[in-house]
């Protein structure tokens, strides 16, 4: 049985128009509604990862954290398949903290000494410790004369002691015999008339203990995070972009 529409209920063709136009658009605003609260997950999760790893990690460069946690935008083209990322950039010469949350052996092939740091572990590798092409080494193989390079290197070494040779880093690529046995393969540097190691070249035997500051960050983020309002901001914000 078909009732007659209540006299109280009116809608004028502007508004069912405009109420058409809404459920047209609605599945793609809600696409980029969805997109929005991943995308402000992943961010939150970048903030609480950085946090993670000041509060847990000796930090000596905290730019260098900032600048090596990232986040990427959501990406997808169906709600089914939508996704947002975040975590630290690895590159040749860093692991992104990987050690610490798997709790792994260090990939690293060198090892700076402590007096690298200018003998305190909170401090950055100084820069004239750093094997970066900036820095001119010292090679006694190209730039001294002898019949072997532990020969080269004893002439250089004497020379830095007495002054004719101006004190710079030099490297041991080899495995040194003779009376220069204990110099190992690595970096080193001399300091009143006293060599001592900067880098040595093989892997720490060092193994850092689990921490697991990804996953925590991202269990954190989660219970903080109240998704009701964070849905309910994102739909407002489609939707006043879209009028």
């Amino acid at each position: 049985m078909l009732y007659p529409m209540s006299d109280d209920f009116s809608i004028s063709r502007i508004d069912l128009l405009r109420l058409i136009k809404f459920y047209k658009r609605a599945p793609k605003q809600f696409m980029m509604a969805s997109k929005g609260l991943l995308t402000s997950f992943a961010y939150q999760s970048r903030e609480q990862q950085i946090r993670e790893i000041q509060s847990s990690m000796t930090v000596r460069n905290i730019n260098f954290v900032k600048a090596r946690i990232r986040y990427q935008k959501a990406r997808g083209n169906r709600i089914d398949n939508i996704y947002a990322e975040t975590g630290s950039i690895q590159s040749p010469r860093f692991t992104g903290w990987k050690e610490q949350e798997l709790g792994t052996k260090p990939m690293r092939t060198r090892t700076q000494s402590l007096t690298a740091r200018g003998s305190d572990w909170n401090k950055q590798v100084k820069g004239t410790a750093r094997m970066k092409p900036a820095n001119r080494f010292f090679d006694p193989d190209s730039e001294m004369e002898g019949s072997s390079t532990e020969q080269r290197m004893a002439i250089a070494l004497a020379g830095m002691r007495k002054g004719t040779i101006k004190k710079r880093n030099f490297l041991i690529k080899k495995k040194m015999r003779g009376k220069l046995k204990t110099l190992k393969r690595g970096l080193w540097g001399m300091q009143r008339k006293q060599i001592y190691r900067l880098q040595t070249f093989k892997p720490s035997k060092l193994q850092p203990k689990r921490n697991q500051w990804h996953s925590r960050a991202i269990r954190k983020t989660m219970a903080r995070i109240n998704l009701r309002n964070e849905w309910v901001k994102q739909i407002n914000r489609v939707l006043d972009y879209g009028k």
